[in-house]
């Protein structure tokens, strides 16, 4: 008998059903693991339903129908579990076979899932906490999510949204501990769906909340929606551990029942995939689940020159950041659909999406119809409205506010924000060291030399937004008011369209958003960890840069250097593999150096490996 408490815990798994290489571990192989450790825990922070395309056509269902599978034990709701709409929010939560909680979301003021039943209404659901007994202890858990529900949301199903609240984090957390002491609980965790992003306030980020809970016996925090691959830190006496996104990750939490000893890792793909066998269950569901939809899956492929970079790469959600050659590809698929209704007005187009929006990256070969869904997995429509110069400055200047400063040496920016654009039409100018509100230094209109006004009120353009913009997600209020010229089909069947006539070379990419502050842009050293076979690798290997001729470097005790990058993201193809290196994003700088993982002397696999999701 397994001699401690563990518990395997995932977040942010947004519609992810299969493993994928090295990049994405698959419900399967996740639900695998209780085979080998029966009495073990599986839970996950939030963000399950929301996101891949079985998920998208089925409003959450079929990743419930998964999890249920894989014997999840209990979830936290995400914020975008509620993009679906509450009622089938509440439709899940009936459908799972484990409880889905929210302690602080409420409902004309009763929690939201108070009193509803789930596992076939067996079992009936407060709503905030669940406890379960395992090696003679009670471990109890709760769920609190991020307050900041609507802007954060997809916001597709507003009007199904009335009513909600989320209270704030801090005293909901402590109601429920007090609750779980009530009922004996020897060991206390919050799911909580909080994250640490600079952008999010100190009451309303798992630190926080670690920090407003030290004496009151909260022992671990699971967090979620930061994206963040936390193994393990301590805050005050609460131990805060997040296993990254898209299942990339899967985190294991060991608690010795006699000491109180905690540890956890967090487990890559390929310390699951070749150890654990998959749960056939599992498989059976995913496979049932995947014929419903075969036509939609399988009929529709095309293919990319090269790789289009967006969402997590290596544990940085590069579009919160800085511009990313697939949020370039996006905004120009907005800016398209609007030339093909105005363009014949004689009116400058432009176009923006938020890089938080942009779930994925998309990469070079063949893609179908089901990765370009995941990119834009919410059901946002495509508007367009006129805007003036001073309403698009106050626009950008909300997309930079979260950005909190730039390294003036390396360049690296610090914090982060779903909000930061995406644009086409245009470049942006700003400063990310100047006070908030007076960051942007110039916009300029493609194919024009002199800034815009920022003070002009008169001049008409064209601006493709979707509609999460239109009804002032993001703190996009400023574009409530504008005059709508209409709207088309929902976002991701223009960037399809786009797609298919795709022929862009790597190397005819050029900036759009620069920043003028402290930093003078400079050439910088990229820096790999280079494994093979589990150890250090040394040795020549040969690389190119955005697809240009190649080049030789040499590893040295897994230390690889490739110099002389202009400022700004490159991909690097490495032994086949595609690798996102940025300056701005701090992928490859010494602190933080894109690992590159050699499974077999054949080189056939890699973490670094580009996979779509």
């Amino acid at each position: 008998m397994e001699a401690h408490i563990i518990i395997y815990f995932t977040t942010d798994l947004h519609g992810v059903f299969r493993g994928n290489g090295s990049h994405a571990i698959g419900i399967a192989h996740i639900g695998g693991l209780k085979h080998y450790h029966p009495e073990a825990l599986l839970v996950d922070a939030g963000d399950a339903t929301q996101g891949g395309l079985l998920s998208r056509l089925s409003a959450g269902k079929d990743m419930i129908a998964m999890m249920n599978a894989a014997h999840y034990d209990v979830a936290a709701v995400g914020n975008h579990d509620f993009d679906y709409g509450y009622g089938y929010l509440v439709e899940n939560a009936r459908y799972a076979h484990f409880p889905l909680l929210s302690a602080n979301g409420q409902r004309y003021g009763r929690g939201i899932l108070e009193g509803e039943t789930y596992h076939h209404g067996q079992c009936i659901n407060n709503g905030r906490t669940a406890v379960f007994t395992r090696r003679g202890k009670r471990i109890g858990f709760f769920s609190v999510g991020t307050p900041d529900l609507f802007p954060q949301s997809s916001q597709g199903y507003p009007g199904e949204q009335g009513g909600i609240t989320m209270t704030p984090p801090i005293p909901a957390a402590r109601e429920c501990v007090a609750a779980l002491k009530a009922q004996g609980a020897d060991f206390i965790i919050a799911l909580a769906h909080l994250g640490n992003d600079a952008s999010v306030g100190l009451p309303d980020s798992s630190n926080g909340l670690a920090q407003a809970m030290v004496g009151l016996g909260l022992d671990v925090i699971i967090d979620g929606h930061s994206h963040a691959n936390e193994p393990g830190r301590w805050v005050g006496d609460t131990l805060i551990v997040q296993s990254g996104s898209y299942a990339s990750r899967v985190g294991r939490l060991t608690i010795d029942p006699l000491t109180r000893k905690m540890t956890s890792i967090l487990l890559r793909p390929q310390e699951i995939r070749g150890r654990v066998d998959p749960d056939e269950n599992v498989l059976r569901v995913r496979a049932a689940l995947e014929n419903r939809y075969k036509d939609v899956m399988d009929n529709q492929t095309l293919k990319l020159p090269h790789t289009l970079w967006g969402g997590t790469v290596e544990g940085v959600n590069v579009g919160r950041l800085t511009e990313t050659s697939l949020g370039d590809a996006v905004a120009d698929a907005m800016a398209l659909a609007a030339q093909k209704h105005f363009g014949d007005q004689g009116l400058p187009i432009i176009a923006m999406q938020n890089g938080g929006g942009i779930r994925t990256r998309l990469c070079r070969g063949n893609i179908t119809r089901e990765n370009s869904i995941r990119v834009l997995p919410f059901d946002n429509k495509l508007y367009f409205a006129r805007i003036t110069p001073a309403v698009l400055y106050k626009a950008m200047e909300n997309g930079v506010s979260r950005i909190l400063g730039q390294d003036p040496y390396t360049g690296r920016l610090q914090g982060a924000a779903g909000r930061f654009p995406q644009i086409s039409g245009f470049t942006l100018d700003y400063d990310p060291d100047a006070p908030g509100g007076q960051r942007v230094r110039a916009i300029t209109l493609e194919g024009e030399e002199t800034p815009l006004d920022p003070q002009d009120r008169t001049r008409v353009i064209v601006i493709a937004l979707d509609e999460a913009k239109i009804i002032g997600g993001d703190d996009y209020t400023m574009l409530m008011d504008l005059e709508d010229l209409g709207e088309t089909s929902e976002l991701e069947p223009a960037l399809w369209h786009y797609l298919k006539h795709y022929s862009k070379s790597v190397r005819d990419w050029r900036p759009r958003i620069r920043t003028v502050g402290q930093y003078q842009p400079s050439p910088y050293d990229a820096t790999l960890r280079v494994m093979w076979g589990g150890k250090p690798y040394s040795g020549e290997m040969t690389y190119r840069v955005d697809d240009g001729p190649i080049k030789t470097v040499r590893s040295e005790a897994g230390k690889c250097k490739l110099p002389s990058l202009s400022p700004g993201a490159h991909t690097i193809t490495l032994i086949g593999m595609d690798i996102l290196v940025d300056n701005y994003a701090g992928l490859g700088s010494v602190e933080n150096p894109v690992p590159v993982v050699v499974l077999d002397a054949n080189l056939e696999e890699s973490t670094a490996r580009c996979y779509n999701d």
